[in-house]
């Protein structure tokens, strides 16, 4: 494994990265890049929480994951844009945009393979979830018009963003169809105002922020999943409120304490539950990465704020007309996929998650492997019941 830091921008602008060689050694198995979304995220969250090859437990012990990429690939966790994780910035001030990121992070792979120049002949994937389906689109774009990465095969995004308006209505309709909202608002919501047509609307915008009022409180990532604490949401609530995302009143919903804390919730769902789910995870990857003994093993500069999964501040300074631009266009606009599926010889892909409240928006996808389906004479294949994806992250 190796850790450090990579220029983007001269010596002042520089990516955090972690890699981690294939449990088969590096050869010719596939690169992969990964970067968690947000936008603001660390791609660290990924590789401690999601799909790296181990995981920090609640006594600090490293425990190995069975459903590690690194079985297959090796994989390089980066922490972009700059200012999230241990990502530097020199600057006093940062602007923060989809092309921004975009173009940093197409520096970064250029001067990653100039300091792993015996990687530059395997193949290369980039690879996000959430956000990362503005991050992906956009840094594919970037590899193949200005080239420099010749193994270049395309890229995959999980569960990603793609469209603003139709992300909060897939928010607005997975609380419905919890039950979590009353009769009178989901009536506004879905007859009155018609926000299934037009969910980005004045009127939509005022019934979701409502919404998310009842709702404060709740892990919108899943809402019937054991919570690890009341602080995580508190201060997840707090977030929104300086967004204006929710009304100042609000008070978040909390779970009692029922003397033996977190660990009483997680033995009580075992029965529905993995008995290897861990609702604190992000809590135990905090703290294992904010140890000064873990840090000086990965070379973390010494005088870097306490790091954080996200940067609320990054999120909060993104230029918001870049969130909430539809990213269909830009994945399935004939001729932009087919210079990027023709040139870099892959597929697009995105992976469906199995939970309805995650589900994504997906028919860019959809358009793009029916038009190849069709064309290899295969039968045009359609979802039964596609949702937009919810939340950033």
């Amino acid at each position: 494994m190796f850790s450090g830091y990579i220029p983007v921008d001269g010596t002042d602008r520089e990516l955090f990265y972690w890699f981690v060689e294939s449990d088969h050694g590096m050869g010719n198995r596939p690169v992969l890049l990964w970067t968690n979304g947000g936008p603001g995220c660390s791609g660290f969250l990924g590789l401690l929480t999601e799909q790296g090859p181990f995981r920090p437990s609640a006594h600090g012990w490293l425990l190995p994951n069975d459903f590690a990429w690194t079985r297959y690939a090796s994989v390089v966790f980066i922490e972009q844009p700059v200012g999230v994780g241990f990502s530097r910035s020199g600057k006093m001030a940062e602007t923060y945009s989809d092309g921004n990121a975009a173009s940093d992070n197409y520096r970064f792979v250029v001067n990653f393979f100039e300091r792993f120049r015996e990687l530059k002949k395997n193949e290369f994937y980039i690879t996000s979830e959430s956000y990362g389906g503005h991050y992906m689109p956009m840094l594919a774009k970037q590899i193949v018009d200005r080239g420099g990465v010749p193994q270049f095969r395309g890229f995959m995004v999980g569960n990603p963003l793609t469209s603003g308006p139709l992300r909060d209505f897939g928010e607005f309709a997975t609380f419905a169809g919890h039950q979590l909202l009353p009769k009178s608002l989901t009536t506004q919501y879905f007859k009155d105002h018609s926000c299934r047509d037009e969910p980005g609307s004045f009127a939509c915008t005022r019934l979701m922020m409502e919404a998310r009022s009842i709702v404060a409180g709740l892990d919108p990532y899943g809402l019937d999943f054991p919570k690890c604490n009341a602080h995580v949401m508190a201060e997840k609530v707090a977030f929104l409120k300086v967004l204006g995302l929710i009304d100042a009143s609000v008070q978040p919903r909390a779970v009692k304490d029922s003397g033996d804390g977190d660990q009483a919730v997680a033995r009580r769902s075992m029965q529905y539950f993995p008995n290897k789910y861990l609702p604190c995870e992000e809590g135990y990857a905090t703290k294992w990465l904010n140890r000064k003994d873990v840090q000086a093993a990965l070379h973390v500069r010494p005088g870097k704020a306490p790091w954080a999964g996200c940067n609320d501040f990054i999120n909060m300074a993104w230029n918001r007309t870049d969130t909430v631009v539809s990213m269909v266009c830009v994945l399935c606009v004939a001729c932009f996929c087919a210079r990027v599926c023709a040139r870099a010889r892959a597929w697009v892909l995105t992976w469906l998650s199995r939970h309805t409240k995650r589900r994504p928006y997906y028919h860019c996808a959809l358009r793009s492997a029916n038009a190849r389906a069709n064309n290899d004479g295969a039968q045009t294949w359609r979802p039964s019941s596609p949702r937009s994806r919810f939340g950033f992250r």
